[in-house]
């Protein structure tokens, strides 16, 4: 086979719907799996910052 013929094969395959399908999907699945670690870490952030509010407020009712 020529160096050519066996670009455009491995182009074929590559441009597959298949393989793109496949390459939507684990995007798609990449992409949902970072939005679920951004809202685990939001929802983290405010539980640490109540946290803290409320160590203030113990504080200042034991010095009280």
């Amino acid at each position: 086979m020529n160096d050519w013929e066996e670009k455009r094969k491995i182009r074929t395959i590559l441009y597959s719907k298949w393989v793109l399908f496949l390459l939507l999907i684990l995007i798609i699945l990449v992409v949902k799996g970072t939005w679920n670690l951004y809202h685990k870490s939001e929802e983290a952030r405010i539980s640490k910052e109540r946290v803290g509010v409320q160590i203030n407020e113990l504080h200042e009712r034991e010095e009280s």
